[in-house]
């Protein structure tokens, strides 16, 4: 003889029936060495990492890429607030008062959100993104952005103004 109950899920069994969707890691003070033949090329810093079930992370507290050259020589930073990557594409995207800056050229980015394709070494903003580029001679703004991830090169898609700069 059997003993079994038909009575219908309470709340509170239904709550305890829920997955966790929370980190699943948590790292602080994070620093990742990208390189290429035994040679440094990306230096990822992140003030905490959070990592979830999918693999996707969070970077909070601030974020520093240093990149680098074949040489050795640090080419360019990108700096934000926040960041996230996403497992599957290896796409980074970072978030608040993003700038990055090419050294040599002493050309510098300023925009809200960017985004960094690790495998194309290229970044990118979306096209609705207002971006400001300094250099040592001009001042431009426009929406959507495409560049080489150490700003050597970069296309503005939408420029909106230009101001000359005079000695």
């Amino acid at each position: 003889m059997g003993l079994f109950s038909c009575r219908e899920k309470t709340a509170a069994t239904m709550e305890q029936m829920k997955v966790y969707q929370g980190p699943i890691m948590e790292v602080d003070s994070l620093q990742t060495l990208f390189s290429d033949s035994a040679i440094l090329r990306v230096k990822f810093n992140a003030g905490k990492e959070l990592e979830y079930q999918s693999g996707d992370k969070e970077f909070l507290n601030g974020v520093r890429v240093e990149f680098y050259s074949e040489s050795g020589t640090q080419e360019a930073v990108l700096t934000s607030q926040k960041g996230y990557q996403e497992k599957t594409s290896e796409l980074y995207r970072v978030e608040g008062d993003v700038v990055v800056q090419n050294i040599k050229d002493q050309k510098e980015l300023h925009t809200e959100k960017l985004f960094w394709d690790k495998a194309k070494k290229r970044i990118y903003t979306p096209e609705t993104e207002l971006v400001t580029i300094k250099t040592p001679k001009e001042h431009l703004t426009g929406k959507g952005l495409e560049a080489a991830q150490d700003f050597s090169w970069y296309k503005l898609k939408n420029p909106v103004g230009t101001t000359t700069l005079t000695e």
